[in-house]
């Protein structure tokens, strides 16, 4: 057995579990190192997703307050004309249904969403098809209420798909997407 700072004798045994408080770039901003905290006795957990990175499917919640769901890839066949005006080439088309739910006082524009992807090392095309549903959303989303709209992008299915979303001056995130 050995002697700790204070008198007291451990077996070799003994373990101790720390954990640490994490904390956001604006708390970071506006913290000092002291805001960093160590408590003993729980435990730590390594499972706990890197900051920006979601789920599809599950409700991310935004410094606002809001939330932002991206939910899962569901394969399209573009129609003709929308197929015309794709510039890149790709095989395969995606759609993904996002919803924002506005928990702020004021209306919201999902232009100021960014939604985006790379397949490979190629930026993965936004692509618009009226009669599959992926169009441009403009209605702003009023404070309480929620809006769902898709997005789509062509993809070269054998090189995956990685998505990446912002909001202007704000929140950002990632997630590789397993495509089905």
């Amino acid at each position: 057995m050995s002697a700790g700072k204070n008198g007291s004798t451990a077996s070799p045994q003994a373990t101790t579990t720390v954990t640490a408080t994490v904390i956001s770039e604006s708390d970071l901003l506006a913290t000092s190192d002291a805001a960093l905290e160590v408590v003993e006795g729980e435990p730590v957990s390594n499972s706990t997703p890197a900051k920006g990175t979601f789920t599809l499917g599950e409700p991310y919640t935004l410094e606002d307050g809001s939330t932002l769901t991206i939910g899962a890839p569901t394969e399209i066949t573009l129609g003709d004309i929308a197929r015309q005006l794709v510039q890149g080439d790709y095989d395969t088309f995606y759609k993904f249904t996002v919803s924002y739910t506005n928990n702020s006082a004021e209306p919201w524009s999902p232009f100021n969403l960014s939604v985006q992807g790379t397949t490979g090392s190629t930026e993965a095309e936004t692509v618009f098809d009226t009669k599959k549903g992926c169009d441009l959303v403009t209605t702003e989303i009023l404070p309480g209420k929620t809006l769902e709209w898709s997005t789509c992008f062509g993809v070269k299915k054998a090189d995956g798909l990685s998505l990446q979303w912002s909001i202007l001056f704000g929140d950002r995130g990632w997630v590789d997407v397993e495509l089905p």
